[in-house]
C-alpha cells in the first residue's frame, strides 16, 4: 500500500490490471467452455475488467506490479527490513510448507518423538505471532488515513491508531520479557 500511495494513479492502475493476471489466464484456457460456472466466472471477469476501465487487449502488454519488485525489495523500501525474515518470511514458509512452523504451529510431539496433528487441541494462534502481524495492519491503515488528506475522522483515526500500535508494543514487551526471563516457556508451546 505505501508504494502504491508513494507512486501513485499510473502504479496504483498497474497495479490494478496486473491483479487480472490469473483470472485472464483461466479466461484463455476456458473460454470456449459450456460449463454454467466458467460462464459465470468469465463473465464476472470481463464486467470487472470493463467497470476498472480496461479491456482485454490492455492484458496483452508486459507488465508487473510494484515496479516489478517482491515483497522483501519492497518491506526494505518502507520498513525496517528485519521485518522481512521475522514477519513475512516465517508466515510465508509456514504457507509453502516449511516443516518447522508447520511441526511448531499444528502439531503436537509423542511420547515416542513422533509428531501428531493436534485433534481437538488445536491453537487458534498464539499472541506472540498476531502481534506483529497487527501491527504491520495498524501501520497500514495510518498510511492509507494520512494519505486521504482532509478526511475530517482522521483526527479520531489517527490516535487510536496509535493507542492499539502502543497496547502491541506493550504486549510485545512482555513476550520478549518472557523469552529473556524463561527461553523454556515457549519452547513447547
Amino acid at each position: 500500500m505505501q508504494y502504491l500511495i508513494k507512486y501513485g494513479e499510473d502504479t496504483q492502475e498497474e497495479y490494478r490490471l496486473y491483479s487480472y493476471k490469473a483470472r485472464k489466464k483461466f479466461y484463455d484456457e476456458q473460454k470456449d467452455s459450456n460449463n454454467g460456472y466458467v460462464d459465470v466466472r468469465n463473465g464476472k471477469f470481463l464486467q470487472d475488467l470493463t467497470d476498472d476501465g480496461f479491456e482485454l487487449g490492455n492484458l496483452t502488454r508486459p507488465h508487473k506490479s510494484f515496479g516489478g519488485k517482491n515483497v522483501e525489495q519492497l518491506i526494505d523500501e518502507f520498513e525496517d527490513k528485519a521485518l522481512y525474515s521475522s514477519l513475512y518470511g516465517m508466515a510465508s514458509d509456514s504457507i509453502h510448507s516449511d516443516w518447522g512452523e508447520i511441526r511448531q504451529i499444528y502439531l503436537n510431539k509423542t511420547p515416542d518423538k513422533k509428531y501428531a496433528v493436534m485433534i481437538g487441541d488445536m491453537p487458534s494462534g498464539h499472541y506472540r505471532s498476531l502481534i506483529p502481524v497487527a501491527v504491520m495492519l495498524i501501520d497500514s491503515c495510518k498510511h492509507y488515513v494520512n494519505w486521504e488528506q482532509g478526511y475530517e475522522p482522521n483526527k479520531v483515526f489517527i490516535p487510536l491508531l496509535d493507542e492499539l500500535r502502543r497496547v502491541c508494543e506493550l504486549i510485545m514487551a512482555s513476550v520478549f520479557t518472557d523469552y529473556h526471563d524463561n527461553p523454556n516457556k515457549f519452547m513447547y508451546e
